[in-house]
């Protein structure tokens, strides 16, 4: 075998070449730098196919090919494999069935045992148990996978009896499903590929020129015969690059894929052998575990292999064991000036974990990059399944209270107190009570959801057995999300949008399926089913892919992290049952029924080998702890969730590397090195680069500094800029106000990219009114052109996610239809028409200077003018709640400043260019994405401040600024601007408003109780 050397002296592969090498040996970026250097010779990125297991493993292939500085104009096509299959047979133009999703799949094998069940022995009594389904499905896909269908499994089973004869009726009762509905599974795809193949061999001579697989270990056969028949028909010389791991702990098969890696593919293809070393612990933990050294690490290359040092941490629970990752991985940013996107959280414990780790990420101000979508956790799911298993079991009254309190708007303690004490004095159930007209009278929240759920016929015991069509059970999800809000919350928040999109998705699959099968509507209890089904089985990933002026940590499973490095990585969740794991648990055949089932069908022994699931645990462990390449902690709680979990026996083999776990830094206490990472964070630049090494006094006042008050003056000296945005931010709360001075937020949200995207929108028709003046047809016409060819490019340039850009390409259409509607066409009142869009403005103060842009002015008919500032919030505040927000209320302090500045900007003449020396009557904001009404005469929701003396009368829409209220603003104002130039920052947390915690938390969180002093803080446990 040779060593495959790494860089510009990568060796040319010429015929079948085989890349073997143990975890984080380099065998993904080996092949990287193979296409990379293809590219840039010249070849034809159409005839450059590189295939890959999944989506994840496809977008960071095509990352680490832009990353590496070799950005070509045309990729090369990088495709997994379910879409290598189907793109064979697209190009083939051979006649495709439907591929049917997940849960149309399970409906279908449920219909095959309801057909089976007649003749069913002992795999009958288990059809109602749950996995079942799964597991039969399972077995079913290895048929598949070995290219076994039901007739050959019929014909070498004939003879045989018991469970082996029952999986071949359930076998045969599942091909009769799938060719009943047209359609066949996932798993199917390959073998109809390679039978497409076979049939058009002569129209794919010299298809391609080089085809790249990587993690070859995990093929089934079926995909392996079909990659070798693309490779035969390759150009000449047939450049086949096939990398992947060989090598089990233990010398045993981790699962019915190796054979293919390990033996078929030296007899058939003869290619040349190829031999990366790995590295660190990886190496020495493999040797201990029986791995053969040649396997891992070649002699000659064994002193040059790097390592990355290793740390161990123990928490007391998954919550400080989160916080104690989330805050280092701030701490090295800020400190040690480590990029976003080098760093990796890796949950060993699966999705289970993911939740607890994007929270404490977020809620310090880490912009995260979560791969898997946690949908199936969603709030908008588990809020819709609560009510329909209340409605499917109502005389279940924990079930019940758990409808009732299911949502924001839900009801509460209190009342739930109440209602159960007069259902216990009455001596009925909890949905007994709800049908009383006395409780019925109750107002609040209590008195709406006893409303819809009399709506919906809650407390029918015949509702669960109820029947609904498709149509008909969206329409009752339909109801229950207006009711419960959780359509206004998919407006506001991408996420829940996206959990709709793919409950609606599940819906009409299973509704396809049930159709094709001819079953009929679906119970109630079913359709609850099914959408559980969906979020158990579909494993959604959401295609995004992090801007490059805005990095972000990756937070994925550890199957996900296959074949990806980053600097640093933390793999949280090493403790027994989560790696190593409890084993598989859909398995319907002991070991003694794989081996007669071998026996009578051989080409079934590469997929029916259980191999030693210790050896598969050590194999991920060892895959895990390779990903890292400066350094690598290994993280792990005494209990998670409800559960007290031990060590991890790899924890302890890491242990006996020399390496002495310690306690996970707390996420309680304030140190000096939280202080310098506070101090370092006011010290960064515009761009969010951490500068030179902190002045000696910056880390004498850090010495100073008491735990309980992480407050440091004396900072800021240089003349400061404000803008209406940035006081909000400091009105908020300062330290927050600092903290976005840097720069680091996530991504753009579709809600912000819509906002920008509709001001755009409104200045590019207005820079040539001519063209539409008096014509709201006209204005429309040009506004959706405007939408289609300069913005939506711009819009997934920031998104980079499907159901995002459709949510902000519908909303920019609708406000183009109501700007027409109200402000276009002629009508009893006008508006008037613009003076000037987008007008910035610098207003020189003592000391500071005040900068900002109005979104535009406006000439009213009655002559006098109206500054403007656009909105696309959902809601408008009332009057006395704008007047409030710049004056304070209640003992609390101003918290929105924006108006006011605009009108001190346009009275002291800065915007005199564009308002032609006229001062505005009106300051106001309209409120574009709000369904006008009777009440806003103009046509719009519009909310702000008429400019004038006290005895004047306004609209009931307007709050007064007059010249004394100004006055105090302003001298509000210079207050604050001196504060900041000092760089005084006292906490003025907002938790009630949402400004401290969440996806645009503030940093210092974890350390601030809500008074400036350090403690537990909001959210976290004591």
């Amino acid at each position: 075998m040779t060593a495959f050397p790494s860089g510009p002296g990568l060796l040319e592969p010429v015929g079948p070449t085989r890349l073997s090498g143990g975890p984080g040996s380099g065998k993904t970026r080996a092949l990287v730098e193979l296409v990379a250097r293809d590219l840039e010779r010249g070849a034809d990125p159409s005839r450059v196919i590189v295939v890959l297991p999944s989506r994840a493993a496809v977008r960071d292939f095509a990352r680490q090919l832009d990353g590496g500085g070799r950005g070509t104009s045309r990729p090369p096509l990088v495709m997994t494999h379910e879409r290598l299959a189907r793109w064979v047979m697209e190009r083939s133009v051979a006649e495709t069935r439907q591929v049917l999703g997940p849960v149309a799949e399970w409906i279908a094998m449920r219909a095959a045992v309801e057909h089976s069940r007649p003749v069913l022995g002992e795999l009958g009594e288990l059809a109602d148990v749950p996995g079942f389904v799964d597991g039969l499905l399972d077995l079913c896909g290895s048929f598949s996978q070995a290219l076994v269908s039901p007739a050959l499994l019929a014909s070498r089973l004939r003879s045989s009896d018991g469970i082996l004869a029952q999986v071949t009726v359930l076998a045969a009762n599942y091909q009769l499903a799938l060719d009943q509905m047209g359609a066949m599974d996932t798993k199917q795809l390959a073998g109809a590929a390679l039978a497409c193949l076979q049939a058009h061999s002569n129209e794919w001579a010299g298809w391609a020129d080089l085809l790249v697989v990587d993690q070859a270990e995990q093929l089934s056969p079926a995909q392996w015969y079909l990659l070798r028949e693309l490779a035969d028909l390759l150009a000449p010389p047939r450049r086949f690059v096939v990398a992947g791991d060989g090598t089990v702990a233990g010398g045993e098969r981790h699962g019915p894929s190796v054979r293919c890696f390990e033996e078929l593919f030296p007899r058939e293809m003869r290619p040349q052998e190829l031999v990366l070393p790995g590295n660190g612990p990886v190496v020495e933990l493999a040797m201990r575990w029986g791995v053969p050294a040649d396997n891992l690490v070649p002699p000659a290359r064994a002193a040059s292999t790097p390592a990355a040092s290793l740390r161990i941490w123990r928490a007391e629970d998954e919550t400080e064991e989160a916080y104690a990752v989330a805050r280092e991985v701030r701490r090295l940013r800020l400190e040690e000036g480590v990029p976003y996107d080098q760093v990796a959280v890796v949950s060993a414990g699966g999705a289970v974990l993911l939740p607890s780790l994007v929270q404490s990420l977020r809620s310090i101000g880490v912009p995260v990059r979560l791969e898997m979508s946690p949908w199936s956790g969603s709030p908008v799911l588990s809020q819709l399944s609560a009510w329909l298993e209340a409605l499917c079991h109502p005389t279940d009254d924990r079930r019940v209270l758990l409808a009732l309190q299911a949502d924001p708007g839900g009801v509460g303690e209190a009342e739930i107190l109440r209602l159960r004490r007069w259902a216990a004095r009455r001596r009925t159930s909890v949905a007994g009570a709800l049908r009383s007209a006395e409780v019925g009278s109750t107002e609040g929240a209590l008195g709406l959801r006893r409303a819809l759920w009399l709506q919906l016929g809650g407390g029918d015991p015949g509702l669960a057995d109820k029947r609904f069509t498709p149509p008909e059970f969206q329409g009752l999800l339909g109801t229950l999300e207006v009711e419960l809000g959780v359509s206004d919350l998919a407006l506001r928040e991408f996420s829940s949008a996206s959990a709709l999109a793919r409950i609606n998705l599940s819906v009409q699959d299973a509704g396809n399926a049930r159709e094709l099968l001819a079953l009929g509507p679906a119970q109630l209890r079913e359709w609850a089913h099914i959408l559980q089904l969906a979020a158990r089985r579909s494993g959604w990933e959401v295609d995004r892919v992090p801007r490059p002026d805005r990095p972000e940590v990756t937070v994925v499973t550890l199957g996900q992290a296959k074949g990806r490095r980053w600097q640093r990585v933390f793999l949280v969740g090493v403790a027994d049952r989560y790696l190593p794991g409890p084993g598989p648990t859909h398995d319907l055949l002991t070991g003694e029924d794989r081996q007669r089932l071998a026996e009578f069908v051989p080409e079934m022994e590469e997929v029916l080998a259980p191999g030693d699931w210790g050896a598969q645990e050590r194999r991920r462990f060892l895959m895990g702890i390779s990903r890292a390449d400066v350094q690598l902690t290994v993280t792990w709680a005494a209990r998670y969730g409800e559960d007290e979990v031990g060590d991890s026996r790899f924890a302890a083999a890491l242990e006996g590397l020399g390496v002495t776990a310690g306690p996970a830094p707390s996420a309680r206490n304030v140190t000096r090195a939280d202080c310098l990472a506070q101090l370092a964070s006011i010290s960064q630049g515009a761009g969010g680069e951490v500068g030179q090494a902190l002045p000696e006094e910056v880390r004498d006042q850090a010495d100073l500094l008491q735990p309980w008050d992480p407050t440091v003056p004396g900072l800021v000296s240089e003349q400061v800029r404000l803008s209406a945005t940035s006081m909000k931010s400091w009105l908020a709360c300062p330290r927050q106000y600092h903290y976005h001075r840097l720069h680091l937020l996530e991504q753009g949200t579709a809600p912000s990219v819509l906002g920008s995207m509709a001001h755009r929108l409104l200045q590019l028709l207005y820079e040539n009114p001519a063209v539409w003046a008096g014509d709201p047809d006209q204005f429309r016409a040009q506004g959706q052109k405007l939408i289609r060819e300069q913005l939506m490019p711009d819009v997934r340039d920031y998104l980079c996610d499907p159901l995002a850009e459709a949510s902000v390409d519908l909303s920019l259409r609708v406000i183009l239809s109501r700007w027409a509607d109200r402000i276009v066409a002629p009508g009893p009142e006008q508006v008037g028409s613009p003076v000037a869009v987008e007008v910035p403005f610098s207003l020189p103060r003592q000391g500071y200077d005040l900068t900002g842009r109005v979104d535009a002015l406006w000439r009213r008919p009655s002559g006098d003018l109206e500054l403007v500032d656009y909105k696309t919030s959902p809601q408008a505040p009332s009057r006395d709640v704008l007047a409030s927000s710049i004056s304070g209320a209640d003992g609390k302090p101003a918290v929105d400043w924006q108006l006011p500045i605009y009108e001190l900007a346009a009275s002291s003449g800065a915007l005199d260019p564009a308002a032609q020396g006229v001062r505005p009557r009106f300051v106001r904001n309209w409120y574009l994405a709000i369904e006008p009404s009777a009440r806003f005469k103009t046509g719009l929701a519009v909310r702000g401040f008429a400019v004038g003396e006290e005895s004047e009368e306004v609209a009931w829409t307007d709050a007064l600024l007059t010249p004394e209220l100004r006055r105090q603003f302003e001298v509000r104002l210079d207050h604050e601007a001196r504060a900041i130039q000092r760089g005084v920052f006292p906490a003025a947390p907002r938790h009630d408003a949402g400004t401290c915690l969440g996806e645009r938390g503030c940093p210092f969180s974890t350390c601030c109780d809500g008074e400036g002093s350090v403690g537990s803080g909001p959210g976290l446990p004591e």
